[in-house]
């Protein structure tokens, strides 16, 4: 069972809209899992940054998992996922097992003219950062390693959650 890594990602730019319609759809489905059990999402790394078919083509295995890290940078993609617009700016709010989607969001960056800021904390390991790519490039990449009683973890727990 996965710790669960808190992410809050805020998209604006030109092309806010275009990436809000690209990135909604099925996951990756495995040749092995049951098509009928998926629904859309509103934020499939999978239809923006796809598995290559011969990798969907087999069961999910370590070589499938090692995909999505070296793709993504984490496996399985977003889950329980929120969305939200302010003004301009579109708001996600989901979980992604042990990492943050570093390499997804870089990526992004290359296909949009979007700016792509993630916030992003793991309680359990205790960690957490933020990251902002844009035009293909890295502008922000600060991780840092939290204390469970240090006043700011509460506050940025509560600010993931609960905005």
């Amino acid at each position: 069972m996965p710790n669960w890594c808190h992410n809050l990602l805020e998209v604006s730019g030109l092309e806010v809209e275009e990436f809000v319609k690209r990135v909604k759809g099925l996951p990756q489905i495995y040749k092995t899992e049951n098509i009928e059990e998926f629904i859309e999402e509103i934020l499939s790394f999978h239809q923006i940054v796809p598995i290559p078919p011969d990798i969907l083509a087999s069961h999910y295995d370590s070589v499938a998992e090692n995909t999505e890290l070296f793709l993504w940078g984490c496996k399985w993609g977003a889950t329980e996922t929120s969305f939200s617009k302010i003004q301009e700016v579109v708001i996600y709010k989901f979980f992604t097992p042990w990492n943050p989607p570093k390499k997804f969001l870089l990526q992004a960056s290359k296909l949009f003219l979007c700016k792509f800021t993630l916030k992003y904390a793991e309680f359990a390991i205790s960690f957490a950062g933020e990251y902002i790519c844009q035009y293909g490039k890295e502008i922000k990449d600060l991780n840092w390693r939290v204390d469970q009683s240090d006043r700011e973890l509460f506050k940025l727990e509560h600010s993931l959650l609960n905005n």
